[in-house]
Protein backbone atom coordinates (compact mmCIF):
# COMPACT_ATOMS: atom_id res chain seq x y z
CA UNK A 1 0.00 0.00 0.00
CA UNK A 2 2.86 2.39 0.80
CA UNK A 3 4.37 1.82 -2.63
CA UNK A 4 1.02 2.57 -4.27
CA UNK A 5 0.67 5.83 -2.32
CA UNK A 6 4.23 6.85 -3.18
CA UNK A 7 3.69 6.01 -6.85
CA UNK A 8 0.49 8.07 -6.92
CA UNK A 9 2.21 11.02 -5.25
CA UNK A 10 5.05 10.78 -7.77
CA UNK A 11 2.59 10.65 -10.65
CA UNK A 12 0.73 13.72 -9.37
CA UNK A 13 3.99 15.63 -8.90
CA UNK A 14 5.26 14.83 -12.41
CA UNK A 15 1.85 15.61 -13.90
CA UNK A 16 1.71 19.00 -12.13
CA UNK A 17 5.20 19.95 -13.35
CA UNK A 18 4.35 18.81 -16.89
CA UNK A 19 1.15 20.87 -16.82
CA UNK A 20 3.11 23.99 -15.81
CA UNK A 21 5.61 23.37 -18.64
CA UNK A 22 2.79 22.90 -21.17
CA UNK A 23 1.16 26.12 -19.96
CA UNK A 24 4.42 28.01 -20.56
CA UNK A 25 4.68 26.48 -24.03
CA UNK A 26 1.09 27.45 -24.82
CA UNK A 27 1.56 30.99 -23.51
CA UNK A 28 4.54 31.50 -25.81
CA UNK A 29 3.14 29.77 -28.89
CA UNK A 30 -0.28 31.42 -28.68
CA UNK A 31 0.73 34.85 -27.41
CA UNK A 32 -1.77 37.62 -28.28
CA UNK A 33 1.02 39.90 -29.61
CA UNK A 34 2.78 37.37 -31.85
CA UNK A 35 2.48 39.48 -35.00
CA UNK A 36 4.69 42.37 -33.89
CA UNK A 37 8.32 43.19 -34.62
CA UNK A 38 10.97 41.12 -32.91
CA UNK A 39 12.24 44.03 -30.80
CA UNK A 40 8.87 44.32 -29.07
CA UNK A 41 8.05 40.63 -29.15
CA UNK A 42 11.22 39.75 -27.24
CA UNK A 43 9.95 41.77 -24.28
CA UNK A 44 6.63 39.96 -24.23
CA UNK A 45 8.38 36.59 -24.57
CA UNK A 46 10.69 37.57 -21.71
CA UNK A 47 7.65 38.19 -19.51
CA UNK A 48 6.12 34.83 -20.45
CA UNK A 49 9.42 33.02 -19.89
CA UNK A 50 9.95 34.68 -16.51
CA UNK A 51 6.45 33.95 -15.24
CA UNK A 52 6.32 30.49 -16.77
CA UNK A 53 9.65 29.28 -15.41
CA UNK A 54 8.73 30.75 -12.02
CA UNK A 55 5.54 28.66 -12.10
CA UNK A 56 7.38 25.48 -13.11
CA UNK A 57 9.87 26.01 -10.28
CA UNK A 58 7.05 26.80 -7.82
CA UNK A 59 5.19 23.60 -8.72
CA UNK A 60 8.39 21.58 -8.43
CA UNK A 61 9.07 23.12 -5.01
CA UNK A 62 5.53 22.54 -3.76
CA UNK A 63 4.77 26.26 -3.52
CA UNK A 64 1.25 27.56 -4.07
CA UNK A 65 2.54 30.91 -5.39
CA UNK A 66 2.00 31.48 -9.13
CA UNK A 67 2.96 34.24 -11.53
CA UNK A 68 0.71 35.77 -14.17
CA UNK A 69 1.63 37.99 -17.08
CA UNK A 70 -0.79 40.90 -17.17
CA UNK A 71 -0.33 41.70 -20.90
CA UNK A 72 -0.54 45.41 -20.27
CA UNK A 73 1.09 47.78 -22.72
CA UNK A 74 0.43 50.89 -20.65
CA UNK A 75 3.44 53.00 -19.74
CA UNK A 76 5.09 51.86 -16.49
CA UNK A 77 2.51 49.14 -15.90
CA UNK A 78 3.05 45.96 -13.93
CA UNK A 79 4.24 43.12 -16.18
CA UNK A 80 4.17 40.10 -13.88
CA UNK A 81 2.06 39.65 -10.78
CA UNK A 82 2.26 36.89 -8.19
CA UNK A 83 -0.93 35.61 -6.61
CA UNK A 84 0.69 36.57 -3.29
CA UNK A 85 0.25 40.19 -4.40
CA UNK A 86 3.80 41.05 -5.45
CA UNK A 87 4.20 43.02 -8.69
CA UNK A 88 7.18 43.00 -11.06
CA UNK A 89 8.36 44.88 -14.10
CA UNK A 90 10.28 42.97 -16.74
CA UNK A 91 12.43 44.55 -19.45
CA UNK A 92 14.47 42.98 -22.22
CA UNK A 93 16.57 45.02 -24.61
CA UNK A 94 19.43 44.24 -27.01
CA UNK A 95 22.09 44.41 -24.31
CA UNK A 96 22.25 44.11 -20.55
CA UNK A 97 23.27 47.77 -20.33
CA UNK A 98 20.24 48.94 -22.35
CA UNK A 99 17.97 46.72 -20.28
CA UNK A 100 19.33 48.11 -17.00
CA UNK A 101 18.93 51.70 -18.23
CA UNK A 102 15.34 51.08 -19.35
CA UNK A 103 14.47 49.44 -16.04
CA UNK A 104 16.06 52.26 -14.07
CA UNK A 105 14.25 55.13 -15.83
CA UNK A 106 12.43 57.41 -13.46
CA UNK A 107 8.70 57.51 -14.03
CA UNK A 108 6.84 60.53 -12.68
Amino acid sequence: MGADIAARMGYEYVNAVETAIRQLEDNINNHPYRNIKIGQLQGYMFEEWGAGTFNVDAVAAGSADRASVLHSNLKDSVDIQLNSGEDYSAKSYATAEKTAKAQAKFSP
